[in-house]
């Protein structure tokens, strides 16, 4: 289906790390698979174990990128556990309550989890999906957790206690079963302390902190995680070995490079594959 598309709209200007051009080129090395020993050793720079104490209080709070999702879940528990508050899980449900159950979610609550939106609220104040938070309370009723009041970090509009009270959302699943439609009943939230690489996708981050691993576990992986932020300095590496040249000259990392190439070639775009010249500024 792809290949009958024929006409480029070419994006050219790189408006995240557009006052960072060495990350820039970093990050266009890594995605066009040329890395060089000059960009591991300015990786190197970026490691955990490598940053002044004063840096490494800066990350304490910043979102942890990691391949897989079990990595993910540990991190998660391991941060809520550090925070040593009493916790309580807070499930979806549907009605009618039919089995099997079509969809389901759980939630840790605990003041100061950190969380994020999974869907859009108010895009007028920067309340989207993606955007991070703090759980400070929440209310009863019926005996269920019905409101969850967030403390977000870049929200603009009106807060009670500066906090925004979140509840259920309800969202309609069609389905076969007796020709009934399903309402599934959630809290539009998810664990932030953590997130893997392909969930991070489109976010902008004020910092950040990833886990590359010694090679690439699925395409583009180390290009989507490190792009998330906007310079090197909001940057931190959490992998506990130095970063090897070998790792971005391995199997895994080229896999796809030559369909890629491919593609660019019959679109007449390979002219995409030329490192930018000069940084974009305002």
């Amino acid at each position: 289906m792809y290949r009958k598309i024929n006409t480029v709209y070419q994006l050219t200007n790189n408006y995240r790390q557009k006052n960072d051009y060495r990350f820039q080129q970093l990050l266009f090395n890594i995605r066009h698979k040329r890395v060089t020993q000059e960009d591991v050793d300015l990786l190197n720079t970026r490691l955990y174990k490598n940053l002044p104490q004063e840096e490494k209080e800066r990350f304490r709070d910043a979102l942890k990128i990691f391949p897989y999702k079990k990595q993910v879940e540990c991190e998660n528990i391991k941060c809520i556990r550090e925070l040593n508050v009493p916790v309580t899980i807070v499930s979806s449900y549907q009605v009618p309550a039919i089995q099997p159950i079509l969809m389901e979610t759980r939630l840790i609550v605990g003041r100061g989890v950190r969380i994020f939106l999974s869907r859009n609220m108010d895009l007028k104040h920067k309340l989207y999906r993606g955007s991070a938070g703090t759980i400070e309370g929440w209310t009863f009723h019926n005996g269920r957790i019905e409101i969850i009041f967030v403390r977000f970090d870049n929200y603009t509009g009106d807060t009670i206690s500066g906090c925004v009270p979140v509840g259920r959302v309800c969202e309609i699943i069609k389905t076969d079963h007796n020709r009934k439609n399903i309402k599934f009943y959630y809290h539009p939230l998810e664990l932030a302390h953590a997130r893997t690489s392909h969930s991070t996708q489109g976010l902008n981050l004020s910092k950040v902190c990833v886990y590359l691993g010694s090679t690439e576990h699925f395409i583009s992986q180390a290009y989507v995680s490190l792009s998330r932020t906007t310079s090197l300095s909001n940057l931190c590496l959490l992998d506990k070995r130095e970063i090897k040249l070998s790792r971005f000259n391995d199997k895994n990392f080229m896999k796809g490079y030559n369909e890629q190439k491919a593609e660019l070639d019959r679109l007449g775009i390979t002219e995409s594959l030329k490192a930018p010249k000069t940084t974009v500024t305002d």
